[in-house]
């Protein structure tokens, strides 16, 4: 992981089932405590091309973000990607 500017994050994320079936993925916790300005946002995330507009919000009481894509990612994800691929994501914070 990398961070590109102050608003362009790259990450290395693992697929397992639960991203691959609902269109999410939870952002390192050592990651989110340096790189999310708030707790709650909107952003943008790329995976090889433009996906989708994104939300994110703290979701676990270690202070961790999860990045939600919701329905198209999902679909991306199953239409493009297997369990366990690692693929890496640029996250645009709005």
């Amino acid at each position: 992981m990398h961070m590109l500017n102050n608003e362009l994050k790259m990450i290395e994320i693992t697929l397992g089932d639960t991203y691959l079936e609902k269109g999410f993925f939870n952002v390192p916790l050592y990651i989110s405590n340096k790189l999310f300005n708030s707790v709650n946002g909107e952003c943008e995330i790329k995976i090889k091309e433009k996906i989708s507009e994104c939300k994110y919000r703290i979701t676990n009481k270690n202070g961790q973000i999860r990045v939600f894509g919701g329905k198209l990612l999902r679909d991306y994800f199953k239409n493009n990607f297997n369990k366990l691929d690692k693929i890496e994501v640029t996250i645009i914070v709005k």
